[in-house]
């Protein structure tokens, strides 16, 4: 019993977490060129650690016994890597130098996961991921099944084909691994067009037959890495919504059993007295815990106190620096000065000229007058930033009291920067060099450029996007230890194959160290004479010589850029301290084609899912206090927004005008002119590289012809519907532009070749294509939603602007002044020389392209710039560069490429998961075909049809919209008479109206029996001034919850 008490106390838990820190600290800590009594502690302290986790083991199998410890999945866990790593052990004694080992030594790793078992949120994503393993291998072995038919078909095709005059390359398929590695890296879409380039010309090159062979890598990337690849994502998706929920629901068990903690003891001190007390039975943990939201919400109402009516904020209710009390009038003047729109704009438009200034810098002259002038601006900038902080600081006062100044994030931020700024400005001031180093501090003022966020409540689409970020950060903390913990296993695994083996000489002849010494000849080419080189013995940028460099390797591997120069890199290792042979050991592919499972293809994938999940809550998060969810909020706010739309048909029905009309709007017409479309497209396909004169000229005609055709039609539609309205229509005005478009090619083409060239025109001849996205229902639907993702988009790209500002900037104080040389990828198309080539520099990194090169040419010891020249700076033998450059690029990446980008995939899929829904469920994208049919039966768009007219309408349009051709009589006219729409005098019924009861009947939005409907309407009401209080003010609620007064629907029956 004793012990069964011990092994649950804190201490001896902490001990054991203790004892597995250090365990993995000295795993972590083996390197290369490492001290031979380093190593023989290392191995010594091994078997001491063992032998601890042996015992431990052994003592909760005493106290809790075997079935109680097996019990648990944790006690399992720990038995099977106990067990493994005494079985590692006993190998490394007989095995000592086989591959295995390095492999089973990542079990003893495994024990940091033991720090999951109390950590409940983390705990709940292991599991959720150890529960999502069945589908995983199901996948993979779909996958590999994949892999082995295009590496089979590979060899069937280009076996023995790869062996060019100049080069055998390493990607091929001569052999049946070289195979499956190859169609791996194809399927990671890595280098997938180069290794597609060397297959057709293999085949003969793209003139003489090799082009066909094309299609087996378009194929391949198409069903591997677009579409098998991403059901990771599917997988991460549903992981992460399962972790969540668990989390959720043992934290709201936790706070209700607080809550249900605290009534006891409230009820055990004053039972006694006459008090109210809360009844705690029968009440659910969701309960609870809003009673406890309704308690926190109602603190932060008590700290955030705002004036009404949208006045200015009051002012603090508290003393400011002890001894400037509310009614001290120079507080009061301050806070008068403070609370001004004029103030803040005066500060907004400072943080803006600021910024710019700091844009507009000269990283490399430092004596430029240009750097002079923004350098009195900055001390400008800096005092009027200095003073708004001391006026704010005089009326909020500094930290005790709530709403002071340094309570607030934004505050804390701009004083920090204001700060930084002083300091700079003050060692700048001071001589020596050591204030010239400082100088670097003036980059962090670039964060000034964050306090117009504060506005961002203002605007709801812009503040979810960036509480979707800020959500993600904090959510993804738990992702980031698993991410962790698997790399660093990872990376003790490579520093146990690869340590001290990515060596090289840059003479290839040459294989060891000690002969890698004199020079030797390069020849570039045949023509050429050679050049004399000198031998150096070199270490590759990326390897695994230690933990921390193999975790930055394999951060390099995960985002998949230049990985297979890794793997091969580390396929042709031989021995520690021996120059590389290719393909010596080609099982060490193993090694990255499961690091790619688990990273790239899970884990990346699960960073996207995190940021669609939190975007996805943040919507649903607006709509949690009010009574409508996500898609009954999209359908009402697309019925406010809708209005009628126009056939702009003529009102004489026997002039020419209307027959013209007739002509143009006629189903007929417009499949002549779908047709015109292709045809266009299929003439512009044909055009090929030297083609014969009399071949272009015909081509030449044809393009006139359709042209001629395509502005017959414009003038006829012009002519039917009348300047003005013919412009009102955005296909129309994209119509025209394509024609004039295309007129101004022709001419050009035909007059004026020989003086200018305007190619890009011919694209408005291409653009026609973009017609055809009009026809067809469920096309319309797709491009519909395309389209409203585009909404959100410009907010994204606020937030990402502002990433790629702030980097740009300490880029260009810390990398700008980097001698620009074209070995290296900081060069004179990739630099921070100014702000708009480390703007697309950034780009090129967020995209992933190469970016590890470009951080490799940005470390410390590289040469600097000359002022004005392209020469290298050689003055007092400075060089330039920082070690800043693998923090800098690493969180870049990162921020960009894990999260931030990922924005747009959550947009597109947030505006995209009706795909996932019933399709039977009445959702936004539907709603643009009921505007289409009322068309038919208004062409004026008056806004009015007679009511008679509604149910051939409505059957007309297949559901969810209508009710579909098949819809029994009977059963259409239950579900008019319950939409309950008001009929005016004339017997018609508004647009709005119908259109709202529409969604309103078929989402069941306050429906109610007849007897409740009153009582509903006023909720629905009051919802509606609520949510859009805009159209509250314009009488809209009443349009489209009309009052239970005059005619109604269900009258004439």
């Amino acid at each position: 019993i004793q012990i069964r008490i011990m092994v649950k106390t804190q201490i001896f838990y902490w001990s054991v977490i203790t004892l597995v820190f250090l365990n993995t600290c000295c795993v972590a800590s083996e390197h290369y060129g490492q001290p031979q009594w380093f190593t023989d502690f290392l191995k010594y302290a091994e078997f001491v650690f063992l032998g601890i986790f042996v015992v431990e083991m052994l003592l909760k199998l005493f106290a809790m016994g075997s079935r109680t410890y097996f019990a648990s999945k944790f006690n399992r866990f720990d038995c099977v890597v106990i067990v493994g790593s005494a079985a590692e052990v006993i190998w490394a004694e007989v095995y000592g130098g086989s591959f295995g080992i390095s492999v089973m030594r990542a079990l003893r790793l495994l024990r940091i996961f033991k720090l999951t078992s109390y950590w409940v949120s983390l705990r709940n994503l292991v599991r959720s991921l150890m529960n999502s393993m069945r589908s995983i291998i199901s996948l993979l072995f779909l996958l590999f099944l994949f892999i082995l038919i295009f590496a089979l078909l590979g060899m069937q095709l280009f076996g023995g084909r790869f062996n060019f005059p100049t080069m055998h390359p390493y990607t091929h398929f001569d052999t049946f691994p070289v195979a499956l590695i190859t169609v791996f890296q194809i399927l990671t879409g890595e280098d997938w067009n180069e290794v597609m380039y060397l297959a057709i010309e293999s085949q003969g090159g793209i003139y003489s037959g090799g082009w066909p062979y094309s299609i087996y890598f378009i194929v391949l990337v198409l069903f591997g890495n677009y579409t098998l690849l991403n059901v990771f994502l599917a997988i991460a998706v549903d992981n992460l919504a399962n972790a969540q929920e668990l989390t959720a629901a043992e934290e709201a068990d936790e706070k209700a059993n607080e809550i249900e903690e605290e009534s006891e003891e409230l009820d055990e001190q004053y039972q006694e007295g006459d008090h109210c007390t809360i009844d705690m039975e029968g009440k659910t943990a969701g309960d609870m815990c809003a009673v406890a939201r309704a308690m926190d919400d109602l603190d932060e109402e008590c700290e955030e106190e705002e004036s009404p009516f949208g006045g200015p904020k009051p002012m603090v209710p508290y003393s400011s620096m002890f001894f400037l009390s509310p009614t001290n009038p120079f507080r009061v003047l301050i806070h008068s000065i403070v609370c001004t729109k004029y103030f803040e704009m005066m500060v907004m438009t400072v943080i803006c000229l600021s910024s710019v200034s700091l844009a507009a810098e000269d990283p490399v002259d430092e004596e430029n007058p240009r750097n002079k002038v923004l350098q009195y601006m900055d001390y400008c900038f800096t005092g009027v930033l200095a003073c708004e902080m001391l006026l704010k600081l005089i009326d909020q006062g500094i930290l005790l009291h709530p709403g002071s100044y340094c309570r607030d994030f934004w505050n804390i931020l701009d004083g920090i920067v204001v700060t930084c700024a002083l300091f700079a400005f003050g060692f700048a001031g001071t001589e020596g060099s050591a204030g010239k180093n400082l100088n670097t501090i003036k980059s962090l003022r670039v964060l000034r450029v964050l306090r117009p966020l504060k506005t961002i409540k203002r605007i709801p689409k812009l503040k979810a996007v960036f509480d979707c970020v800020v959500n993600s950060l904090k959510n993804v903390f738990n992702i980031l230890i698993v991410y962790f913990l698997f790399q660093f296993i990872f990376a003790v695994i490579a520093v146990q194959l690869f340590n001290g083996k990515f060596f090289f000489c840059t003479d290839k002849n040459r294989k060891f160290a000690n002969t890698c010494h004199g020079q030797f000849f390069v020849y570039d080419n045949q023509n050429d004479p050679p050049r004399v080189e000198q031998r150096e013995w070199r270490l590759r940028p990326f390897n695994y010589d230690n933990t921390i460099n193999a975790m930055l390797t394999l951060f390099v591997v995960t985002t998949g850029e230049g990985w297979p120069g890794i793997r091969q890199n580390s396929m042709d290792t031989t021995f520690e301290d021996q120059g590389p042979s290719p393909f010596f050991r080609v099982e060490v592919a193993l090694f990255y084609v499961m690091f790619f499972i688990v990273f790239p293809f899970f884990f990346v994938n699960i960073f996207v899912a995190l940021i669609i999940i939190t975007f996805q809550e943040q919507g649903e998060a607006e709509l949690s206090e009010g009574d409508l969810d996500k898609n009954q909020k999209q359908c009402i706010d697309f019925g406010l927004n809708a209005r009628p739309r126009s056939l702009f048909m003529p009102e004489d029905k026997n002039s020419t005008k209307y027959r013209i009309w007739r002509l143009v709007t006629s189903p007929p017409f417009e499949y002549f002119i779908m047709t015109m479309i292709c045809c266009n497209t299929l003439i512009l396909m044909m055009k090929y590289y030297n083609n014969p004169l009399f071949y272009e000229e015909i081509l030449r005609l044809f393009n006139t012809a359709l042209t001629a055709v395509f502005t017959v039609e414009s003038i006829l539609k012009i002519l039917a519907f009348g300047v003005r309205n013919y412009f009102r229509d955005g296909w129309n005005r994209f119509d025209f532009v394509t024609v004039v478009g295309s007129i101004t090619d022709a001419l050009v083409t035909e007059f004026g070749g020989h003086f200018v060239s305007l190619g890009f025109l011919r694209l408005f001849r291409a653009a026609r294509l973009i017609r055809l996205l009009q026809q067809g229902y469920t096309i319309r639907i797709l491009l519909w939603t395309f389209v409203q993702s585009f909404k959100a988009l410009p907010y994204v790209c606020l937030l990402i602007g502002m990433l790629f500002f702030i980097y740009a900037i300490v880029g260009m104080q810390v990398f700008g002044n980097i001698w620009l040389n074209a070995a290296t990828e900081i060069n004179r198309h990739n630099n921070f020389q100014s702000f708009f080539n480390a703007v697309i520099l950034l780009f090129r990194c967020a995209t992933g392209e190469g970016w590890q090169d470009i951080m490799m040419a940005a470390v410390q010891g590289k040469d600097c710039a000359r002022a004005g020249s392209a020469e290298i700076n050689f003055e007092k033998g400075q060089t330039c560069g920082s070690n800043v450059s693998y923090a800098y690029f690493t969180s870049f990446v990162f921020l960009s490429s894990f999260l931030m980008l990922n924005l747009f995939v959550a947009v597109i899929m947030d505006n995209f998961d009706y795909l996932t829904r019933d399709s039977s469920i009445l959702g936004p994208h539907h709603l643009d075909e009921f505007i289409r049919v009322w068309a038919d039966y208004d062409p004026a768009a008056t806004g009015r049809i007679h009511y008679s007219e509604m149910y051939e309408m409505l059957r007309i349009m297949a559901p969810p919209v209508g009710f579909g051709k098949k819809c029994p009589y009977r059963l259409a006219y239950k579900h008019l008479i319950r939409m309950n729409m008001p009929v005016a005098e004339d017997g018609t019924v508004h647009f709005t109206t119908t259109l709202f009861a529409l969604i309103r009947e078929s989402l069941s939005i306050k429906m109610r029996p007849v007897e409740e409907m009153d009582e509903a309407d006023e909720e629905l009401r009051l919802t509606l001034k609520k949510i859009w209080p805009l159209k509250a003010k314009k009488n809209m609620v009443d349009l489209v919850v009309p009052p239970n007064h005059g005619l109604m629907f269900f009258a004439f029956f």
